[in-house]
């Protein structure tokens, strides 16, 4: 038997899981390489609750975010070596450890 309450949590999951395609198709065709890893790193944060009040540790791989966003892991890893420099990451065997306050786009570095 079909039920009102039933209905709207479909609609629901449905609303999000449409809102997330939207974010995904966003990420992936604006912007630049730095920009969609940045985005891949925050949709992963916000579904790992794991780590300290102001990072979070991801159980992800180069490969894995070379793979999300479309990229070489050699390009990737560029990209990442970057964010670390600048703090707001540190990159472990398979994992990263992601600032909670990491900016969703960084602005382009001088030199």
């Amino acid at each position: 038997e079909e039920t009102p309450e039933g209905a709207m949590q479909f609609a629901a999951i449905v609303s999000a899981f449409a809102s997330e395609l939207a974010e995904l198709f966003v990420t992936f065709t604006a912007g630049s390489l730095d920009r969609r890893i940045v985005g891949v790193l925050h949709r992963l944060a916000a579904h790992e609750p794991t780590g300290g009040p102001e990072e979070t540790r991801l159980e992800v791989s180069q490969q894995d975010i070379a793979h999300a966003v479309g990229a070489s892991r050699q390009r990737v890893s560029i990209e990442l070596r970057k964010l670390e420099k600048d703090g707001w990451i540190r990159i472990g065997y398979k994992y990263l450890i992601v600032r909670r306050d990491l900016p969703t786009s960084l602005h382009p570095r001088a030199g």
